[in-house]
């Protein structure tokens, strides 16, 4: 059996699939949960930024790095959307929990540096692979390399970059007190 259109996976096009309808049917039906916004606004965010970047741009350590970014700016604009338009939110987003300056700085910084390496690796390294394993992986995430790249270095790089995104936030925060 073949993957669907240009070499993209079954397993991106249904994550994004039902994370866009998720995220349509809570925001049309007003109802607030942060946690299924989260998860819906990341699979889409991860899967739209992909194919865009995949469509328009060479793969690149920049390009990488620009997608992922912009895959996480996406997720927190989402979830942004999804609280003004819920009819009660009981929870805020962006919470402070009181962790030490240090700790948020790390959180900071050594997510933020293991995405640069992973990104590096990924675009100087060749993702050419045969066999039987192979042949699975291309069935479910798909065959396209630049695709596949910018699909999983998104998704594993948002979680990393998230994390960095709410340190800074809190950090800022305290600041600013």
């Amino acid at each position: 059996m073949r993957d669907i259109g240009l070499g993209v996976g079954y397993f991106p096009i249904a994550t994004a699939g039902i994370g866009i309808y998720v995220y349509v049917k809570y925001i049309l039906s007003k109802k607030f949960d942060f946690y299924i916004y989260a998860f819906a606004s990341f699979f889409a965010s991860v899967f739209v930024i992909s194919a865009i970047f995949r469509l328009i741009f060479r793969l690149s350590i920049e390009n990488i790095l620009l997608a992922q970014l912009l895959s996480v700016s996406l997720i927190f604009v989402l979830v942004r959307i999804a609280v003004i338009h819920a009819a009660a939110s009981s929870t805020r987003i962006l919470i402070d929990r009181g962790l030490p300056v240090r700790m948020l700085i790390l959180m900071f910084l050594v997510p933020t540096s293991i995405v640069i390496i992973i990104d590096y690796l990924v675009a100087n390294t060749s993702s050419r692979c045969t066999g039987a394993k192979c042949g699975v992986l291309q069935f479910v995430f798909g065959s396209d390399d630049v695709f596949t790249s910018y699909y999983f270095t998104n998704l594993c790089g948002s979680v990393f970059l998230t994390l960095s995104a709410l340190s800074i936030n809190a950090l800022t925060r305290r600041f600013l007190r």
